[in-house]
């Protein structure tokens, strides 16, 4: 069916059972949400539109609080394709959703991050989606208090910090596992263009291309950042004026020590020293607890190491 509203589109996804598609016809939505909808590995439900098929919460990026444009939640095997998603504080949020897939979306202009998955979100494929100029502060929520900070604009962000500062002392448990994050453009954004947080195990970061060229906040040191457990991070494309192309980041959250046995291999990384002054290619706070390839490149000016002295890479 063809939707040409917000009413319409929320009344059809509502409405959805596997197998049902929805087509935004071009134009400008409102918040779109999805709640406890599940479709079948064989029957898709499935929310698709052209690129000037607009999700737009706010009409333009000087209050952006409050919305998401696209909310999945406590659901499974649902498809976002295609469409557009701008001015909202986060661009889509999957939460305590599974087997899904954001395929070939451009968000954009986001106070916080563009891409989440969040809340016990596993198994689900975030594809070939352009993300771009995130994190536009636009005022975050701090223990009660708005204020300005960029450190929230992730392009796409896998599990929860337990020391986030919007949900500290009690943040919740959120294993958000095996999600497959492959072949998006990621470009302009505020913090890393892709991050895996503790907690989170088992997913692939393969094949993106980022390009980090603009002020970030300076608590962001590197293009992408894994604290998770088991992730393979392979054949990404990184161009980043921070000073690391890549951080793993091991931590600790109750008894358990996080940010183990990752495998970064076949990584194109430029550091090209506009913001921070380059260091090193990638960097691990403890040197031997994931396997650094050989096989990954550095180009940078001035010279820096691919790997730092705790580091010794692997065949």
């Amino acid at each position: 069916m063809t939707v040409t509203d917000t009413a319409s589109a929320n009344a059809a996804i509502a409405a959805a059972q596997p197998g049902t598609t929805i087509r935004l016809a071009d134009g400008v939505y409102g918040p779109l949400v999805v709640t406890d909808k599940h479709g079948t590995a064989e029957q898709r439900i499935s929310i698709c539109g052209a690129r000037d098929a607009v999700v737009r919460p706010f009409p333009d990026t000087s209050n952006m609080v409050g919305a998401i444009g696209v909310k999945v939640e406590g659901s499974s095997f649902i498809t976002l394709n295609g469409f557009t998603v701008q001015n909202a504080q986060k661009g889509v949020a999957l939460a305590s959703t599974s087997d899904s897939r954001v395929y070939a979306l451009r968000v954009m202009n986001t106070s916080q991050g563009g891409i989440y998955a969040q809340t016990g979100s596993s198994d689900n494929l975030i594809a070939a989606n352009q993300i771009s100029h995130t994190g536009l502060d636009q005022g975050i929520p701090e223990h009660g208090i708005w204020h300005r900070d960029g450190r929230y604009g992730e392009g796409i962000y896998v599990g929860n910090s337990q020391g986030n500062d919007t949900c500290e002392p009690n943040c919740a448990p959120d294993p958000s596992d095996r999600n497959v994050i492959v072949w998006n453009t990621i470009t302009d954004v505020t913090a890393e263009a892709i991050e895996a947080k503790e907690q989170s195990t088992g997913g692939l970061i393969y094949n993106n291309t980022v390009t980090l060229s603009s002020t970030h906040h300076a608590a962001i040191y590197s293009a992408l950042q894994v604290k998770g457990d088991g992730y393979l991070v392979y054949g990404n494309n990184i161009t980043s004026g921070l000073k690391y192309g890549i951080r793993s980041v091991t931590t600790q959250v109750g008894d358990r020590d996080w940010g183990y046995d990752n495998v970064f291999a076949s990584n194109a990384i430029t550091l090209t020293s506009a913001i921070d002054p380059a260091e090193y290619g990638f960097f691990q706070n403890y040197g031997t607890a994931n396997a650094f390839g050989c096989d990954n490149t550095l180009s940078s000016s001035p010279s820096v190491p691919l790997v730092a002295p705790s580091t010794v890479c692997e065949p």
